[in-house]
């Protein structure tokens, strides 16, 4: 949610208790009744959503960047002993393969590198049975496996926390929307009450206050 958002809602909500608190007034007439009931699904709506908003995709990022530095450490410390296999084998294509540049490898983007670990991988396993005497057990083997599972796991959950906070925040935006027409049309209605108590809270509360430099607007009047 937006600062100007924030605000809004601050001002929104206060507008909201002064209804709570004055409705013996306003409840005989249906049509502020529809505007209140509607103001509160709004209210709602924005609070669940702002719950969803919340989510830190920070946190979910740098599990992923952990995840991706751990898989990339353990293929490459059972990639390069089996290079050394390759080699005393003399096989040189399999040992270009696998005596990958870790700072290289660093430099891909995500499913590429992922691909690439992948594939880094499933030639190690495919030699297994052969490179115990290199320090390459199945021990080693299975851990890599794991940390490459653990990353290949982590880019969608990123992903989809992105997609889940960006669809809460267009939902705030449609509720602001419609919170904004609902409070245009209540202004002319409590027309009805100018000039009691009731009324004079009411404008009050529709003062918009700046949470971040805690300063006052002069007050905004939603458009339709």
């Amino acid at each position: 949610m937006t600062t100007r958002e924030q605000n809004f809602m601050s001002m929104t909500r206060s507008s909201a208790n002064v209804f709570g608190k004055w409705s013996d007034l306003w409840t005989p007439i249906q049509r502020i009744r529809n505007e209140v009931d509607a103001m509160n699904v709004e209210i709602g709506k924005v609070d669940a959503a702002s719950e969803q908003t919340t989510l830190e995709t920070k946190g979910i990022t740098e599990d992923k960047q952990n995840a991706r530095e751990e898989a990339l450490s353990a293929i490459v410390n059972i990639a390069k002993p089996t290079a050394v296999y390759a080699m005393d084998q003399n096989n040189m294509e399999l040992s270009r393969q696998l005596n990958q540049s870790r700072g290289l490898l660093s430099g891909l983007a995500q499913n590429e590198l992922l691909n690439t670990l992948t594939a880094i991988y499933n030639r190690v396993e495919g030699v297994k049975e052969h490179i115990a005497d290199y320090g390459v057990t199945g021990e080693r083997l299975q851990d890599a496996k794991t940390k490459l599972d653990n990353f290949a796991t982590a880019i969608p959950l990123t992903r989809d926390a992105i997609v889940e906070k960006k669809t809460g925040n267009e939902i705030i935006a449609e509720s602001v929307g419609n919170l904004r027409r609902i409070l245009y049309r209540l202004d002319n209605l409590m027309k009805l009450f100018d000039g009691t108590e009731f009324y004079r809270e009411y404008k009050n509360a529709r003062i918009i206050v700046d949470l971040g430099a805690r300063k006052k607007n002069s007050g905004e009047t939603p458009q339709p």
